[in-house]
């Protein structure tokens, strides 16, 4: 299958399934921001800074996937994307790391 095939395909899908997508996405999505960012910050993949703090991974997702379902992420990625979506997900995501960094 080519890729033009597969995102026209991906882009017939209704709704519920493009939103249950992108959900499954930012589970993995978000711990691995979360592990590069330690990676990144320490220089070494698995630090024992980051080892004590294996916890901020489900956190990231406990907080992460609800913050934004219940802010419309999914409903306006699912829709046409202009720039004001763009300027919601920048807040969004900076809401997620907001309150992520008091117990980091």
């Amino acid at each position: 299958m080519t890729f033009s095939a597969l995102t026209s395909q991906l882009l017939r899908l209704a709704p519920l399934p493009r939103r249950l997508l992108l959900i499954a996405a930012d589970a993995l999505f978000i711990p691995l921001a979360v592990w590069l960012s330690f990676w990144l910050r320490l220089a070494h993949p698995f630090n024992a800074n980051f080892l004590q703090s294996l916890w901020m991974m489900p956190a990231a997702l406990l907080i992460g996937v609800p913050l934004y379902a219940f802010t419309g992420q999914y409903k306006g990625l699912t829709r046409y994307v202009g720039s004001q979506a763009l300027y919601r997900l920048a807040g969004r995501n900076g809401l997620l790391v907001v309150l992520l960094v008091p117990w980091g």
